[in-house]
């Protein structure tokens, strides 16, 4: 039976920060090697209005997991100890 207690596996988060820090790092290399816009005929502004959608949303996906990565370093593992704080100010379930 579990105590209330949170406890956070500050290696494992530090790995994930990591990992995540590496994807974005990936996919900022595979960024800087994309292709020139195909010549798609008439259909050329509609393609490259798609690709341009696509590449925002895909900044946007990297640009929020930099910003985890980055939330996650921050805390130093402080995660556990902030939320026995919260819970404890709403009180442990069963209490």
């Amino acid at each position: 039976m579990s105590d209330g207690i949170v406890r956070a596996d500050s290696d494992g988060l530090r790995a994930l920060a990591s990992g995540l820090r590496h994807g974005v790092s990936g996919l900022a290399e595979a960024g800087k090697a994309a292709p020139p816009a195909p010549n798609a005929g008439v259909s050329s502004a509609r393609v490259a209005a798609t690709l341009a959608a696509i590449l925002d949303t895909t900044a946007g996906i990297v640009a929020g997991v930099a910003n985890t990565a980055a939330e996650i370093d921050a805390s130093d593992g402080s995660y556990g100890e902030v939320d026995n704080r919260s819970a404890d100010g709403f009180g442990r379930a069963g209490r």
